[in-house]
């Protein structure tokens, strides 16, 4: 049978399509990078979100698709292994960025090549932690090279001081926790708080505080970083950011990871092995993963829709994709790896646009009115904001299935029964906000020859009209894609 169908959908759901979709997502935007002369601002936050989306996936489907839940804990070594590398590829590639960079008259300091090897040994003692101590030193390692790399840059010092302090803010929140843990505990190492956890239950009233300490210390470490402070990291060479953000969220997740597997865990005595807490076993995954989804949708198109740079927005629908990305988690089976052909096939396609804009296109002002003086390059990149953003409407985990469909069975509606209202609203309007900034997008390519881009009280009646063309194209591509893929089975 796979021989007869090429065994597309059988393929990707086997080997993960969502690794297969997130490596595809970074291939493009890395050859986005190449194919890029002197337009370094969009690329590297671009590739970023293209690498949070790998891990994202990855990390996150492989435990939940065995069924178990979390319960492999010897996911531990050949995810960190595999983390080493990542960030050893990514040095690389950012010292060959580096490079080209010199060549062509921006030197890059020696002393910041100092600042970022530095970060890169924090990160991989971050991402192999086992032991609170090395958790606190390599956060605070990766906190001071991220500072000094920025000052190097010249990034403005008033913002720099900023997020020093609140760097030490969040420490003091790391700092008590650890002190707590190892006083209740006696112990800094993750396995020997587990053992003494399941030996000697510690008080929840006690426990809990610190884990959340813990969390919010940690969360609070990794966020304010770049790209999160902008304005600190405006001057900083694009490909040094990149870095430093790409690295220290992909370190910073498969730390958290590595606590939680073995913090979370208690040692049966007698017994040799791991067994999970009960809340975990009932934890409702498919509902956090639903949020986690809505809540970056919502909070990338919400910032796309008030940033008035055409490469704003594009970094903005970049995130968005995330979101978008983690629906097919949710189900866990062959019906999301349809949803995963979809975005894959949509990636492929709108990476053609991008790489256009990118080439004949090196400033943010020159995306203005390019529509309307290269049409072709103008409706690529279009579409490309267009699969960005319209993505959810194209959802469907079986043929024939829209969005009025898909709204009205799982994840939405039957795991948590009119709750799952909610979620309906949240998705339709998050879909709304992400069409008006896809449509103020589109009018500022094809109405906005000069100057800034147009606020969104003097749209007037374009929108309805963009609105009305791209929810039919929303709806027709479903077609489209079942057409080729047809096609691709027939050859």
């Amino acid at each position: 049978r796979s021989v007869k169908t090429l065994g597309i959908l059988e393929s990707l759901h086997h080997f993960h399509p969502e690794f297969f979709l997130s490596l595809t997502f970074v291939g493009g935007m890395l050859l986005m990078v190449f194919l890029s002369e002197r337009d370094w601002d969009l690329v590297g936050p671009a590739t970023l979100a293209g690498v949070l989306v790998a891990f994202t996936s990855l990390f996150t489907a492989l435990p939940l698709r065995s069924g178990r839940y979390f319960s492999g804990v010897l996911f531990l070594d050949p995810m960190t292994q595999f983390g080493k590398a990542l960030l050893l590829l990514l040095a690389a590639g950012v010292l060959g960025m580096l490079v080209v960079r010199d060549r062509r008259g921006r030197v890059f300091a020696p002393q910041g090549y100092l600042f970022l090897t530095l970060a890169l040994l924090s990160m991989l003692f971050l991402l192999s932690a086992n032991d609170l101590l090395l958790l606190l030193l390599s956060l605070e390692g990766i906190g001071m090279a991220s500072v000094l790399l920025a000052l190097h840059g010249g990034g403005e010092a008033a913002e720099c001081r900023k997020a020093l302090f609140r760097g030490m803010a969040a420490s003091i929140f790391l700092f008590t926790a650890v002190a707590g843990l190892h006083g209740l505990c006696g112990a800094s190492s993750f396995h020997e708080i587990a053992r003494v956890i399941a030996k000697k239950p510690v008080p929840s009233s006690f426990l809990l505080p610190l884990l959340l300490l813990l969390s919010v210390g940690f969360f609070a470490k990794t966020s304010l970083l770049p790209p999160f402070r902008v304005h600190a990291w405006r001057k900083t060479p694009t490909p040094v950011a990149f870095f430093l953000a790409g690295g220290i969220l992909v370190a910073g997740v498969m730390g958290f990871m590595r606590l939680f597997f073995t913090l979370f865990l208690l040692w049966e005595k007698g017994a040799g092995r791991f067994r999970i807490w009960t809340m975990v076993h009932e934890f409702p995954w498919s509902l956090a993963l639903s949020g986690v989804a809505l809540l970056s949708m919502t909070v990338a198109n919400v910032g796309a829709l008030f940033t008035r740079e055409v490469k704003g927005r594009l970094l903005y629908a970049t995130a968005a994709f995330g979101g978008y990305a983690l629906l097919p988690l949710v189900f866990l089976n062959g019906r999301g790896a349809i949803l995963s052909l979809h975005l894959l096939t949509l990636l492929v396609v709108t990476i053609l646009g991008v790489s256009w804009g990118l080439i004949l296109f090196d400033e943010g002002r020159n995306w203005r009115g390019m529509g309307r003086k290269m049409p072709i390059e103008g409706f690529f990149t279009l579409f490309f904001l267009l699969a960005l953003v319209a993505v959810p409407l194209l959802a469907r985990w079986e043929r024939g299935e829209f969005l009025v469909r898909f709204l009205r069975s799982e994840p939405f509606v039957t795991p948590w029964g009119s709750g799952g209202a909610i979620l309906v609203v949240l998705f339709l309007a998050n879909v709304l906000i992400a069409f008006v900034s896809l449509g103020h997008s589109a009018i500022s390519l094809f109405r906005a020859p000069e100057g800034e881009l147009p606020s969104l009280l003097h749209f007037g009646r374009a929108p309805l009209l963009f609105f009305v063309v791209l929810t039919l194209l929303a709806f027709s591509t479903p077609f489209l894609l079942d057409l080729a893929e047809k096609i691709i089975t027939n050859f």
